[in-house]
Parts: C-alpha cells; structure tokens; sequence
C-alpha cells in the first residue's frame, strides 16, 4: 500500500486494507512484487476519486489475496489475455499512465512458483477483482498434532 501511495494520491484514489486473514509461506520479495503489481494496475485504471482494496481471506484450505478496484473492469473477450506477456487490452490507463504488458504476466509466473493460482472476477455492475490463492501455511507442530 505505502509503495502505491504517491501515484494513487495524485489520481486522489484511497487505498484501502480489507479483511485480513490467513498466512502463506512464499518469498516475501515475490510477494510485494506480486501484491504490488495488482495493486500498481488497479491504481492505473481506476478513475480519480474512487476506492482501491487490498484484502485477503481463507477459502478452502488457501488463502485468497485481492485486490478490487473500481475501473471500468474487463471485457469478457479479454479476459483470455490478460495474463500473457505483452497482452494489452482495449482498457487504457485513466492518468495517463503506460503499460509494458507485462505486469499481469509476471504475477501468474510467480504465483504459478509457490503453487498458487490466480484470477479475476469482474462483477455485473463494473470494477475488477484480481484475487491470488496460495496453501495456507500450516506450522509443523500443528501438522502433525503435536
């Protein structure tokens, strides 16, 4: 949230953090980075004065990372796209912001190293949800009853 301040601050968009639950072992660096590009394109296509939330729950034995945004959100016709390297889509960057198209990708091949999964949900009435989910981290103690 901090390293995304500056540029959401100068579109007037609020970062703001969700719930807060769960705990993963992954690589800490990959995860800002992770964290920090979902969080960096939310910024990016959200319209000045609207909300961007960063949150994160458990489902299932993983935990959910997202991050919601309240863009125009994403076509269904390109949503097939949007984690390849140098996909960009018809959206465009509301501060005049650039894109490498490369963003999206490298959060799916760092994900796809710790195990993970990761999506977007785009609800009927506009904004997008990308979400991350990775194992939930279970200390040995507790795995094995003791």
């Amino acid at each position: 949230i901090e390293q995304h301040s500056a540029s959401a601050s100068r579109k007037d968009i609020t970062l703001l953090i969700g719930k807060d639950e769960g705990v993963i072992q992954a690589d800490n660096h990959r995860m800002v980075q992770i964290i920090g590009n979902l969080v960096s394109n939310a910024v990016k296509y959200s319209p000045p004065q609207h909300f961007v939330t960063v949150s994160s729950e458990i489902l299932e034995g993983r935990v959910r990372i997202s991050v919601a945004d309240e863009g125009p959100g994403i076509s269904p016709d390109e949503r097939k796209n949007l984690f390849k390297a140098f996909s960009k889509l018809s959206n465009k960057p509301t501060g005049g912001e650039t894109s490498s198209g490369l963003g999206l990708w490298i959060v799916k091949e760092l994900v796809d190293l710790h195990g993970g999964e990761v999506g977007v949900d785009c609800p009927p009435d506009g904004g997008s949800i990308f979400w991350v989910e990775l194992p939930v981290h279970v200390p040995a103690a507790k795995a094995t009853g003791d």
